[in-house]
């Protein structure tokens, strides 16, 4: 997150600059959306689909092998796989949020709702990824992760509850396939959002309608960003946006003591 907040400034100072009478340089506003493209969203997006695959790959070893190294080994790819999804968080446009991918709701819906897991985890027969995507966004994801790698006892919960190693496979199965289809969306080799991005204004196929409207989007999806992490995560659980009473159930990642983190990335 803090990286995005120089890139605002560097932004910001370009969008003065171009606002004063010297007409702006055609190629400059380009310049920086090309290097954001590239150098940032697309990178940030592979890297999100490896950790996620990575942490499917430990939750396995987990299931197979349970003991504390393979418990604290699948909730420190968690973490990491967490980490780069929150630096993400900025590029809340396009397949994140625009029909029909929405991929990002389906990522990290939170906070989690325990019934629903707790339910799934009570039922007659163990469920599949295959079969989460028709159980909603609440049964799925990074917070549904969480919750079952930081639940009481989860080495227990692998020796007594049989349902537990399928929800715990196919909910980190599931979020490497969302990660993965996130990625290609905006691969050029695929789905080419990027390709989209980058050709706002210049096509019919563009992501926005001229190029400074996609500067506009994300540079003011930072500040949103910044604002949400400050009413959302901050005012909220603590009790401080006129409710007067604290909420840990409202602060997001509470299971893992990831909340500081989260907002850090």
């Amino acid at each position: 997150m803090f990286r995005f907040l120089v890139v605002a400034l560097v932004a910001a100072t370009l969008s003065v600059s171009c606002s004063s009478d010297e007409p702006e340089p055609e190629n400059q506003g380009q310049e920086l959306l090309n290097g954001w493209a590239y150098d940032i969203f697309l990178p940030d997006y592979q890297a999100l689909a490896t950790s996620t695959g990575a942490l499917a790959t430990s939750a396995l070893t987990l299931c197979d092998q349970p003991d504390e190294a393979s418990l604290d080994s699948a909730r420190a790819d968690w973490r990491e796989a967490r980490a780069v999804w929150k630096r993400t968080e900025v590029l809340k446009f396009g397949p994140y949020v625009e029909f029909p991918d929405r991929l990002g709701s389906q990522i990290d819906f939170w906070p989690v709702r325990t019934d629903t897991v707790e339910g799934i985890l009570a039922e007659g027969s163990p469920i599949s990824a295959d079969e989460l995507p028709n159980r909603g966004a609440g049964a799925r994801g990074f917070p549904v992760v969480e919750y079952l790698l930081w639940s009481p006892n989860p080495l227990d919960s692998i020796d007594q509850n049989s349902n537990y190693c399928p929800y715990l496979v196919a909910a980190t199965t599931d979020l490497d396939r969302l990660a993965t289809a996130l990625y290609d969306r905006w691969d050029p080799e695929t789905g080419d959002y990027l390709g989209q991005f980058l050709r706002s204004g210049q096509s019919a196929d563009g992501a926005f309608d001229s190029s400074r409207e996609a500067f506009s989007e994300v540079v003011n999806r930072m500040g949103f960003t910044v604002e949400n992490i400050r009413i959302e995560r901050l005012s909220v659980p603590a009790g401080l946006d006129g409710s007067g009473m604290p909420d840990g159930s409202m602060a997001e990642s509470p299971f893992s003591d990831n909340s500081i983190a989260d907002m850090e990335s």
